[in-house]
Order: structure tokens, then sequence, then C-alpha cells
């Protein structure tokens, strides 16, 4: 953090840091119960200065409009998951303001809710899609073997550095928010509409959001009007940060996704057919629903020929708060539930995994979920250097005869290796309405400084130092002397969310062509010069295992200890391919902290339900990965060539880390399948 109260990486405000004269403070009254009519609302008499706010308070819409879902910025009438806003308190002193909050009393008439998403009615379903080809039925009935497995992926909980919350206060004429957000011009449309005001009577700036892993698409919105109503309706700056609890119970945790699959083999042990099910549990609402089911169709074969699919998605409402993703729209669930599957496969085939895999893969020409490859996947050269720095083939051989040979049943054959396919999509959503302009101005001031200003909030340092080291190498300054400039609404236009690596494949394009532009006018004009650069992102079809897509290939070993049977890793290989890579030290920094994250939710992380939602000590008991949990993590960089396209790829341990290590774990175990990702999986005996 420097002076200011910035982020020392971002540049971007730390909201916490927050400071105004006369500042109220604000907390919300939740519901008890996850579904329910509300009967009666008690507030306790409040003191001169404070006050509450309720759904008769809004001055305009009463919801928010989000991503195809329509939720209530405070409940009035029925509530839909425990802990749903209903109200808030406002006043100048916190304590005050919790205690005023501890003998507030709601009457709510219970009602059933529903928490299983495996079986549901159609009222429940939120989003729904379907991809059929070739003749499935004929490919199962000559087929030589059918291998089946259900595989579950468990909700997990970002962990951010800082929880959510925003702060509102007048600036003239404006009303100005600041919030840690991946997408301002989102929260800015939806704070005009309940605010019941002109769009350039708002701005909105973004705060650092940290860590975010996605979370932070859309639920800033919510608190951003929460404290814009308070200062709107007091006239004082207001500032609302969750407490860390409220934010692990109340804001999105990623979604669970239940995938079934069914798979026909020839002779050969090549994919015939697949026929699989995918069901998505949004939460309340169904915020997401569309794009999630989108994404998961693209993802349900992996990166594996397979001549003849039946898939179906659903996108579930449940009665637990809205889900979401989680670095990936439910791209790494699904993805984990196809590598286990391929794993399945080929030990009933009795094939090595490598072998299998390169069997089955999708190759150019070749139609797949999303059309016909144009290119050939590297999984050979991927492959490869995994395979020689972990030596996997000879230890997967002994392991697999160990496994083999070991006689007793009652035991366990104690290591194992595993290894995994994954990519990471290009930047952008796939839903039509999200079309947008990214958007870029680069100055040099008279005192040859380099002023950037995007509007993509950047996410982290290292895309911030992409940014500076790529315009000043081009215009010929030091880094020292580049600065970016807060992410607000009101200088450039909508430049969609920060998420799938935007800071990466779309922002540094424009950076490089307004910086070869003012080179070329540096010496011809004064300063200073001003340039802006802009690039329509259209709608598209969810992208599968297609051109532009980061690949990668993870191995990684383990051994059980022989008295607790916790699994304990040895090593984790990656190798990535994702194009041109403009600063190798952050991108290998950047993976290994994906890595060791993605680890953790194998590993660790657990969120304990009680009769279906979650438990009133899952936020002491969460637990995330120990420093000395982690063990040695090996990049290496495929296709690294000057003049291919970038490609993200921060990401792409989270849908290897779990695939991988699970494969190494039924090799360790000698089980026939694990079926969950962070579910089912041994963890550290203190929990």
């Amino acid at each position: 953090m420097d002076k200011r109260g910035r982020s020392a990486e971002t540049g971007l405000p730390i909201l916490s840091n927050f400071r105004a004269a006369d500042l109220l403070y604000v907390v919300t009254l939740r519901s008890p119960v996850a579904r329910g009519r509300i009967k009666s609302i008690h507030i306790p008499h409040l003191p001169r200065g404070y006050r509450s706010i309720t759904a008769d308070d809004i001055p305009g819409e009463p919801y928010l409009e989000v991503f195809g879902a329509r939720l209530p910025v405070l409940a009035s009438n029925q509530v839909a998951y425990q802990g749903e806003p209903i109200a808030l308190l406002v006043g100048p002193d916190p304590a005050r303001l919790r205690e005023a909050l501890e003998l507030t009393h709601i009457t709510v008439e219970a009602e059933v809710p529903d928490f299983n998403f495996n079986q549901f009615n159609s009222e429940r379903i939120a989003a729904r899609d379907s991809r059929q080809y070739g003749d499935v039925e004929l490919a199962f009935s000559i087929a030589q073997q059918v291998v089946e497995g259900d595989y579950r992926a468990a909700p997990l909980y970002h962990a951010a550095q800082e929880a959510q919350g925003a702060a509102a206060w007048f600036d003239y004429d404006k009303l100005m928010v600041r919030t840690g957000c991946q997408w301002p011009h989102l929260v800015h449309r939806q704070l005009a509409a309940v605010l019941k005001v002109k769009d350039v009577e708002v701005v909105v700036e973004a705060a650092d959001p940290g860590t975010h892993l996605d979370s932070r698409l859309w639920y800033p919105a919510l608190v951003a009007c929460h404290a814009a109503l308070a200062a709107v309706l007091c006239g004082r700056p207001a500032l609302l940060v969750l407490s860390p609890e409220e934010d692990f119970l109340y804001t999105t945790l990623r979604s669970p996704v239940f995938c079934s699959y069914r798979a026909a083999l020839d002779k050969n042990g090549n994919f015939s057919a697949l026929d699989a099910r995918v069901i998505i549990n949004t939460g309340a609402y169904g915020v997401l629903a569309d794009e999630l089911s989108r994404q998961a169709i693209s993802a349900v074969a992996g990166a594996y020929a397979v001549p003849n699919l039946r898939v179906q998605t659903f996108a579930v409402r449940s009665n637990l708060p809205a889900m979401g993703p989680l670095a990936g729209m439910a791209i790494p669930q699904v993805l984990f539930a196809m590598e286990r599957l391929a794993n399945d496969c080929a030990r009933q085939c009795e094939l090595d995994p490598v072998r299998f895999r390169a069997a089955n893969l999708l190759k150019r020409g070749v139609d797949g979920p999303q059309g016909k490859r144009k290119k050939n996947i590297p999984f050979s050269q991927l492959c490869e250097a995994v395979c020689q720095a972990s030596d996997f083939y000879r230890k997967h051989a002994s392991f697999e005869l160990v496994r083999k040979r070991h006689s007793d049943p009652g035991s366990n054959p104690g290591r194992g290796i595993g290894l995994a396919l994954s990519w990471q999509p290009p930047a952008g959503l796939s839903a039509p309405a999200n079309v947008y302009s990214a958007a870029v101005e680069v100055e040099l001031t008279k005192e040859l400084k380099i002023i950037i200003r995007a509007g993509l909030v950047p996410g982290t340092g290292g895309t911030v130092a992409i940014w500076k080291a790529l315009a000043a190498e081009i215009i010929g300054q030091s880094p020292d002397t580049v600065r970016i400039e807060p992410v607000t609404t009101a200088d450039l236009p909508d430049s969609g969310p920060s998420t799938l690596s935007a800071g990466i494949t779309l922002i540094p394009q424009l950076i490089e062509s307004a910086c070869h532009t003012i080179r070329s006018r540096r010496f011809r004009e004064a300063l200073p010069i001003k340039v802006k650069k802009s690039l329509r992102n259209r709608p598209r079809e969810a992208v599968g295992p297609g051109d532009g897509c980061a690949w990668g290939v993870a191995a990684v070993e383990l051994d059980l200890d022989r008295y607790t049977g916790q699994p304990v890793i040895q090593g984790i290989w990656l190798a990535i391919n994702a194009g041109h890579i403009l600063d190798e030290g952050k991108a290998r920094r950047s993976l290994a902290a994906s890595t060791a994250l993605a680890l953790s939710q194998v590993l660790s992380e657990r969120i304990q339900f009680e009769n279906g939602q979650v438990g009133a000590n899952a936020w002491q008991q969460y637990r995330l990965a120990r420093f000395m949990e982690i063990p040695p993590i090996h990049i290496s960089f495929c296709g690294n060539e000057p003049g291919s396209p970038a490609a993200g790829l921060g990401d792409l341990p989270f849908s290897l880390v779990a695939p991988a290590l699970t494969n190494a774990l039924s090799q360790a175990r000698d089980t026939a399948w694990l079926a969950d990702f962070a579910g089912d999986i041994p963890h550290g005996g203190d929990r």
C-alpha cells in the first residue's frame, strides 16, 4: 500500500482505507431462514443520526438486472436464501449499529426450501442447453466397452484478501461510488436504475479487487447499491464493508456441479460415443445461468474426439446464496469430470493414460461440440515436457505394477502419479447481451510521463507491470515513468468484465497500437499527445478447445501417509502453451500462485453443510492449505514465440491440478474412480 492508500501493485484504491468527514457506516439486516414470506420487521428506536432503509425507501428500480437474472436490492415480500438482505441500518458508530442489529427482529413465515439440485422440477430450471450429433444409441449398442461415472464438484469460497463492500460520497453534483469489482460499468448501470438518476450523475471508481477468482463479476453491484442508498438518503458519505464471515456466508461461492457420463469405447479403446448430463447449482435467482450452461457444454467432451455425442446441461435454482464462477465459468468443474473419465477409460482398457489421450485427441478438421478445429492441439509437445521433467513414464509404470501386485485388499498401494490436459478459453463472455468495446487512452505528457487510462480493471499487479513495460519499451521510456490511472466509468466506454485474462489478451493489443501511434507522432507534434484506441468485442459462442486458447498439461505425484492415509504431494509439474508470453517471470509466478490455490481447494478447503445449507460453524472450520503442504512446483513454457498471439493462462491450474491429483490418488488408493472434486478427498487430521 502506498501513502495514498492505494495498492502498491495495481495502483487502485483499497476500499478499507476509505476515509471521509461525517462518515456513516452501513450494516445489513438479513433473512433468518432460507425460504419464506416476510411477515414483519421490528427495528428498535434509533437515536438521532441513525436510520433504517427498507425496500420502500428505494427511489428507483427495487431489483438488479444482472446476467439474465432479476434479484431484489432489498427483499420486501419473499426471501430466497438464508442471509438475503432485507433492510439496512445506517449510523456514525459501528458498535451501536451492531447493538441495534442484535435487537432487530424479523418474523418470516418459513417454507420448505429446495437445496438438492440433483433432483428438480421444471420451475427450478434457470437455463438449459443441449447438443447432439451422430447416432449415439447405435454406437452404444455395438460398443466393445462402456464406462460410466458420476462426478461432483463441491462449492468453494474465493478467499479474497479483503471482504466485499462499497463506499459512496458526493463530489459536487455527482455521486461517487467506489467498490472492488471486475466490471465497473455493470455496477454503474445498476446504480443509475436503482437511484433513478441519469447516467452522468453517478461515477463508479474501481477499488482493488484483490485475488477475486471471478467472484466479483456482479455481487459488488448489490453492495454498491446499499452504500449508495445510504449516502443519498442521508446526504452524507457512507461505507459498507462486509465482515469476513458475511463475505463467506452470503457472497457468491463456486457453483456445485454434478456430471454424469457414459462413454462407449471401440475395440481399439477409442471413444465412439459420449452421453453426458451436467447439472449446475446456481443458487437463488439463477444469476449467470445461461453463461454457465453454455460454457459447460463447450467443455463436456474435453479435448477429445467423440464421433457421436449427446449432452444436456441444466442450470438449476436452489435456496442457497447465489452461486457462480470461480476461476472459470464452470469449465474447471466439467473438465475435472472429463479428465477423470478419460483416466477411468484408460485403466479399463489397460492403456497408458498418455497413449489413451493421444489416440483420442481432437485433431484438425474433426468435429467437436463447437464445430471443426482449425489447428491441432499441442498435446505431444506439452506432454513430452511434463513427462520428461516428472519422469512420468517410469513412475506410472512402476506404481501400476505395485498396484496390480499388492495382495492385501485392506491396504493401499500407497503411491501414484496422475496426468491431466486442459485449456483456458480466450477473453470475453459468450452471452449475446455482453457486447462492449475494450478501450484504452495513452498520453505522453510534456514531462515525458506516460499515462494509461484503460476501461478494464487490471486485476493483478502482474498485469499492471506488463502494461507499463509494454508502453515504456515502445515509446522508449523507463517503466517508472508510466502511470496507470484508476478505472472509472467517467473516462472510457464499457470495456466489459475483467475475466478470462482480458487484461492480458485484449488491453495489451490496444496499448501497443496507441504507443506505436504516439512514437510516430512524437517528434512531429507538440506534447502532450493523446491517442485513444478501441476494439469491438462481438458476442460469440462459448469456446471449447478451439483456436485462441491457452493449453496446459499437468502431472501430480503423491504418497499416502502410512498411518493416516492422507495424501502427501511430492511434486507438481506443468507445461503451458499460451502463445507469446510478454513477461515469463511474472507468468511463472502467477501460475505458481494459482497452482498453490488450486491445490488448497482440493486438499484443504471444505464448506461444511448442515441440513442442506452452509453450517453455522463452516466459516471457523474453513481452512486453506499451509505453506508446508505446498510441494515443489515445476513450470515450463512451450510455443513462446514472438509474434504469436498471447493467451490468458492464470486460470489454467484450476482445471489441471484437481484432475491430475485425483488421477494420482486413484492409483495410490487402487480405486476405480474418485468422483468428487473437493468433496471426497482426505484432508488434514485437524479438520
